[in-house]
């Protein structure tokens, strides 16, 4: 990769020390793209409207992926 890929466990430190769950939650689903590693960031919100993992609604799924992400912050 010509970008390294960014810290996930460090999303609240860049942050001032705050969550940014809203932030992260657009970007999930395309409403605030970011450009990716190379390429744009793919839209997760559509890809998660055609998965076959489970049945759950699209927004419950990026609402995982944002609660995940904050649980795994480092602590200060």
């Amino acid at each position: 990769m010509k970008t390294a890929p960014a810290d996930l466990t460090q999303i609240a430190k860049r942050n001032g020390g705050v969550f940014p769950a809203e932030q992260i939650r657009r970007t999930i689903d395309g409403r605030s793209p970011k450009r990716g590693h190379g390429n744009e960031m793919p839209v997760w919100g559509d890809a998660f409207a055609t998965s076959k993992v489970d049945s759950a609604p699209v927004a419950q799924k990026i609402q995982r992926l944002v609660t995940y992400l904050e649980s795994i912050q480092d602590k200060p």
